[in-house]
């Protein structure tokens, strides 16, 4: 194990380190990370990994991260190098990094399982996938990837056709927290519409999300689930349309991107304005259209992002 020679010294270096990094300074952060390493302190690897992966430079962040391996094993490195390798698509090496980090002292298990979750996935392993990610959400289940752990845990059992698995885990999370259940409704109404449930029962949780402002892809492929195939395009667009209510001071409206297959805008809208509450839909508007292709089949939103706020100009 490496240890500072000036503690106080080492302090001030990582934090200007890591206020490099959030200044986007990433050569300023692999320098400080390099200085900590003549101190002898290993958290410069962690620096060095950092800046080299903000600069897309992912092989020479998984070098400094696999001599962190060899001088200094800590469980946070060897997630890490998990991170990378699995950004590398070297999905099986990143599940055995991951095997590395929970052998070692002070392992935060939660964090590291949900990682090795998100590889396993990767390569198809539902099984362990689901496994770790259920491990994931008993020992984290405020951490800010409890929310991805749930998705992740939802997919698998649905890849493993488990469907009312997937309703009853999506329930225990939220068991007593109004707000909670609200929030992962857009969750429920895909793995009840996997599970076969009556369509009045997932219309009514459909319709709660979209008043919510809480209305995903799950939701939209409920609503538009009967569409009929037919020639369309393939379009990029962005919703303009009001924020929710009660959100930060000063915001007035929300961006949400989105790709479609509509027959023309003013389908795309209509698909995108069904996902926003009744009382906001008149003032919605399209900001972008592009089309990218045509593409045969029923109307649909393809992939849908989160809402992007904005204040008064």
């Amino acid at each position: 194990m490496w240890f500072a020679s000036k503690e106080e010294e080492v302090r001030r270096i990582r934090d200007e380190g890591f206020a490099a990094l959030e200044a986007r300074d990433f050569d300023g952060a692999i320098e400080k990370g390099r200085e900590l390493l003549t101190m002898r302190w290993s958290g410069g690897f962690e620096l060095i990994a950092l800046g080299l992966r903000a600069k897309g430079d992912h092989r020479g962040a998984l070098e400094a991260l696999e001599d962190a391996a060899r001088v200094a094993p800590m469980w946070s490195l060897s997630q890490l190098r998990g991170n990378v390798l699995d950004e590398l698509s070297r999905h099986a090496d990143a599940v055995a990094a991951y095997d590395e980090a929970l052998a070692l002292e002070g392992c935060w298990q939660g964090s590291v399982r949900y990682n090795r979750a998100v590889a396993n996935a990767a390569l198809a392993q539902w099984g362990e996938a689901l496994a770790d990610a259920e491990l994931a959400l008993e020992d984290a289940r405020d951490a800010p990837f409890t929310m991805h752990a749930l998705r992740l845990a939802v997919e698998s059992l649905g890849h493993l056709n488990r469907h009312e698995d997937a309703v009853k885990l999506i329930e225990h999370v939220a068991a007593g927290d109004g707000d909670a259940h609200l929030a992962l409704s857009d969750i429920q109404v895909g793995a009840m519409l996997a599970a076969g449930r009556a369509t009045t029962e997932i219309e009514a949780l459909a319709q709660r999300a979209i008043e919510a402002h809480v209305a995903g892809l799950s939701v939209a492929r409920f609503l538009h689930r009967d569409g009929v195939s037919a020639k369309r395009v393939r379009a990029r667009v962005v919703l303009r349309a009001a924020a929710p209510p009660n959100d930060h001071e000063g915001v007035i409206g929300a961006f949400r991107p989105a790709t479609v297959r509509a027959k023309d805008e003013a389908e795309a809208l209509a698909l995108l304005i069904a996902l926003e509450p009744a009382a906001s839909r008149s003032e919605a508007a399209l900001e972008v259209y592009e089309v990218l292709d045509e593409e045969e089949g029923p109307a649909e939103i393809l992939q849908l992002a989160g809402r992007i706020f904005f204040g008064a100009e």
